[in-house]
């Protein structure tokens, strides 16, 4: 049996998140950011449905306590309903790499977090930090040199990059929340099958809230998509939300919600080849300057 590490798993599925994310790109102007987090969130829950079924894990949640549940539920709402619904609201207007830089702040928050439940001690680096990606955001969303022709269509303006940090604040949550009750998961079971039945357990419900979301938010019908549309949706669906989510999920529990975010800060420099590849998307000279200040910031408070 090939034991893979935790520092693999995290870098996989960096890989698999931003190629979905670009794929589901290539569809937004006939499926909404609603709909597409809905149905990927309703595949990635059968998928794991599934697979419980197969592995016999749905004895294993009668195990778990109430309060563990509740906090499994409350890191799926924070991180696949808020987090990431609004992540595809601001690609919508931005693109994968733009967007995938702001929300990479998501380690910023974290340490926010820390400072504000645990009563951390505030360093030098934490400021710099702030200031490098207040610096990276204001290039990324005021400074762009754009055309009159373009400017209508490629201007990037304030709520977007308002959604990219309200999904960056979303992941902050999700990610301690995650690693604190996947690890109390394994403790628990003790067979290796923690990501799986925490997820068997999260998604499900997650489904749900993000389809009553979907219903209730303007759409397009689902009755006029075209077939190459349900083709990109699964494909994504598959490699983002199946694969990608249990790699992640696990690389949280074996390596730890802190070196996954200092990994994930590379995403934005993945998704520059991914993004150019798939939709032929390309950056600015300003906007690769104002990626390089907020990695350089992530990077220093971590």
């Amino acid at each position: 049996m090939i034991i893979i590490s935790g520092e693999i798993y995290a870098f996989l599925s960096i890989i698999a998140y931003v190629a979905s994310s670009a794929m589901f790109r290539r569809i937004e102007t006939k499926v909404s950011p609603s709909q597409i987090n809905a149905f990927r969130t309703i595949f990635g829950a059968l998928s794991f449905i599934v697979i419980g079924f197969f592995l016999s894990l749905y004895g294993n949640i009668t195990m778990y306590s109430m309060s563990l549940i509740a906090l499994l539920l409350v890191s799926i709402i924070f991180g696949q309903v808020i987090g990431d619904t609004s992540y595809f609201h601001s690609q919508e207007r931005m693109g994968t790499t733009i967007t995938l830089a702001i929300t990479t702040t998501f380690p910023f928050f974290t340490f926010i977090l820390s400072i504000v439940f645990l009563d951390a001690n505030i360093p030098l680096e934490f400021f710099i930090s702030g200031l490098l990606i207040a610096m990276g955001v204001l290039v990324i969303t005021f400074l762009q040199d754009t055309t009159e022709e373009e400017e209508a269509t490629t201007k990037i303006q304030l709520m977007p990059v308002i959604y990219a940090f309200v999904a960056s604040f979303g992941w902050a949550v999700a990610v301690v929340l995650t690693d604190l009750t996947f690890n109390d998961i394994g403790d628990i079971s003790g067979d290796g099958t923690a990501t799986l039945t925490g997820n068997l357990i999260r998604f499900p419900f997650a489904a749900l809230i993000l389809m009553m979301m979907a219903y209730r938010s303007p759409s397009t019908k689902v009755t006029e998509w075209e077939s190459g549309t349900w083709t990109w949706l699964l494909i994504a669906s598959v490699i983002g939300t199946s694969l990608g989510v249990y790699l992640y999920s696990e690389a949280i529990r074996l390596a730890g919600a802190s070196f996954v975010s200092l990994i994930g800060t590379s995403s934005p420099l993945v998704a520059i080849p991914i993004a150019w590849l798939i939709n032929g998307e390309k950056i600015s000279k300003k906007s690769l300057i104002g990626i390089v200040f907020i990695l350089g910031g992530v990077i220093l408070i971590l």
